[in-house]
């Protein structure tokens, strides 16, 4: 069964850190920290003082940090290589370490398309996955999973995730207007009692189909959260021997890190979760904080379950949903 270490006291994050990675990577190993640096104007992304105390103990001044993320496909400055490196140095990111932005991509068959894996996330020594746990409208929430699915991929293959996640009609439209009212993005409107469908506004989150009583839809490919499994997958096989996830769940926001304004807070600060396995602390993640809300949190906010995107995961990576809970 897989292992989850769970820290209830941020303070307590440098000696957790010391703990768990003292004898995990050998010493004098580069290590690539995968982390979102968080769009211009986001407040509630993870910030270098927020980080510090997870990576002290890996002494950076002698063994430098690779700070590693890619560009997005969206108008933004984190969508050319220069102006996103620009950016998280203005956050402060290079003051823990180097910044790299991916730029170089080896493509793998994944079950419904090719997959673009960062080259700097395969020619590694060491990875240590960190997340920020928060909500997400097309996939629910967004955690290790996301990270990897959409953070360790091309801008190409996040392209082909949303719209091979998009809508399509495969009987007659009834008119009930179900598919127009869960739209996130206003992408349907009903016009003469039938659905019509904006393409460009449309980001393929694939949820009239899942909600469509009448069962007149279907997605292009597969859904947006099958997809987003078999991309992350795709990169944790890729990913060397010696990677380990981190998740931080704090400043708990409706919306994801790339949105200027992420929203409200959902959920109380509730602590930091370590583990091997990329599913399990997913898994755990969702756990404590639906414990915490008494209620399925993500599902209720974004209307789509997050723990679908799990579930495609732990198949594509063959792995249970079970995990062990050990408090640090």
């Amino acid at each position: 069964m897989n292992k989850v270490f769970f820290l209830q006291d941020f303070a307590k994050l440098k000696e957790a850190s010391e703990k768990i990675f003292s004898h995990f990577y050998p010493t004098g190993s580069n290590l690539t920290v995968k982390i979102h640096f968080g769009e211009i104007g986001n407040r509630t992304a993870l910030t270098p003082k927020e980080i510090q105390p997870l990576v002290e103990p890996f002494n950076p001044h002698q063994n430098p940090l690779t700070f590693f993320d890619t560009c997005v496909m969206y108008h933004s400055p984190r969508s050319k290589p220069l102006t996103h490196k620009i950016l998280a140095r203005t956050k402060g990111w290079n003051k823990l370490g180097k910044i790299k932005i991916g730029q170089e991509f080896q493509s793998f068959k994944a079950k419904d398309l090719e997959v673009e894996v960062a080259k700097d996330l395969i020619e590694i020594q060491g990875a240590l996955v960190v997340s920020h746990v928060k909500g997400h409208p097309l996939a629910g929430f967004g955690g290790a999973i996301k990270n990897l699915g959409m953070g360790g991929v091309s801008p190409q293959t996040k392209k082909d995730i949303h719209c091979l996640g998009k809508p399509r009609f495969i009987g007659h439209c009834q008119g009930c207007g179900v598919c127009v009212e869960v739209c996130p993005f206003g992408a349907v409107a009903l016009v003469d009692n039938q659905a019509e469908f904006k393409d460009q506004s449309c980001f393929g989150c694939s949820l009239c189909v899942m909600k469509c009583p009448h069962h007149c839809l279907a997605t292009r490919k597969a859904t947006f959260d099958d997809l987003l499994a078999q991309s992350a997958i795709t990169v944790v096989k890729h990913l060397p021997k010696k990677t380990f996830y981190v998740n931080f769940l704090k400043k708990i926001t409706k919306l994801c890190d790339c949105a200027t304004n992420a929203g409200e807070i959902v959920a109380s600060d509730i602590g930091v979760l370590f583990s091997q396995n990329p599913v399990a602390i997913d898994q755990a993640s969702l756990d404590l904080i639906n414990r915490e809300s008494k209620e399925n949190l993500f599902e209720k906010v974004n209307r789509k379950d997050p723990y679908l995107q799990v579930k495609y995961a732990a198949k594509y990576l063959k792995s249970g949903l079970d995990y062990q809970l050990e408090r640090i």
